[in-house]
């Protein structure tokens, strides 16, 4: 049995806060990825781009305005981390958003940080 999907099934999505789970049909290029289509009747800034790169966990990665363009940065980026881990585990790892914001950068495609889960610094003022 195959660790990917080429054809589709369902795939439930994060919205984000204040919205509603979505379950949309997605494929799954690479182990722990999806691409799929993003509901329009969710708002979105930029209607172009709808097709998304996901992680099972259902947060957005990137999205682009194909989803050629979503399967090969799933190709892209297989190797980076175990996309079959959890969210938190991943985002835990020292440096992986970088690594991924990177690739996504040299991809058709739009890199998706979530600024409620980034992690936040305080510069410490050395005159107190």
């Amino acid at each position: 049995m195959s660790d990917t999907a080429l054809e589709p099934g369902p795939f439930n999505l994060s919205a984000g806060p204040g919205h509603q789970p979505y379950t949309v049909e997605a494929i799954q290029p690479q182990p722990g990825l999806y691409v799929y289509r993003y509901p329009e009747d969710i708002p979105d800034q930029d209607p172009l781009y709808r097709w998304r790169l996901g992680h099972h966990s259902g947060f957005s990665i990137a999205k682009f305005e194909y989803p050629g363009d979503a399967q090969d940065a799933a190709w892209y980026l297989r190797d980076v981390a175990d996309w079959t881990a959890e969210a938190d585990a991943l985002r835990a790892q020292e440096g992986l958003g970088d690594k991924i914001r990177d690739l996504i950068y040299d991809t058709p495609g739009v890199f998706m940080s979530r600024p409620d889960t980034a992690k936040q610094t305080t510069p410490k003022r050395s005159d107190r």
